[in-house]
């Protein structure tokens, strides 16, 4: 018989909880905004969400003309929720997708998104010191992350990553 408790957003081994936050993100940040689905122009919920060495240092103003506080540390996790465009995202719920399906079924949930987590933390870290004045966004830091630990988890069973989908998709990116 099936489990019928279980919350639809609580699927076992899928990441369905953080890419309804992605979604969900995008969706409110679209009808907020009247717009930024095509990623062409920075929109406010971007610009509120996302990070930058300008915004963590308090140099520039909102888009009210108003400036932002400094030290707003925790755009370096809220940014990773922000999406420049449907494309942007629905390829990084894509990865997300595929790759929690595979490495949350392996570590378990709370494992799973503490390893999000650290792999949002971390892309959104090389984001400010690769382009410290453009303002970041996206899973992509966190999807990299979970593909990089894929492919060790895969190295250390035997498998050679490279001969599998995922090193197909490493290597175009």
């Amino acid at each position: 018989s099936a489990d019928t408790s279980t919350c639809w957003m609580e699927v076992e081994g899928r990441p369905t909880t953080l890419i309804a936050l992605n979604v969900g993100v995008f969706i409110v940040g679209a009808a907020r905004d009247g717009g930024g689905l095509g990623g062409n122009v920075i929109t406010a919920t971007q610009a509120d969400l996302g990070v930058s060495k300008a915004i963590l240092q308090g140099r520039v103003g909102g888009l009210d003309g108003l400036p932002i506080p400094a030290h707003e540390w925790y755009r370096l996790a809220t940014a990773g929720f922000v999406h420049f465009g449907i494309f942007h995202i629905a390829m990084n719920m894509f990865l997300l997708y595929q790759l929690g399906t595979m490495l949350e079924r392996e570590l378990g949930r709370v494992n799973f998104a503490l390893a999000y987590l650290a792999a949002l933390l971390a892309g959104s870290t090389g984001a400010l010191i690769a382009s410290p004045w453009a303002l970041s966004g996206g899973a992509s830091g966190a999807v990299f992350g979970l593909m990089g630990l894929a492919a060790v988890g895969m190295k250390q069973r035997g498998v050679n990553p490279f001969q599998t989908g995922l090193g197909v998709t490493l290597l175009l990116n």
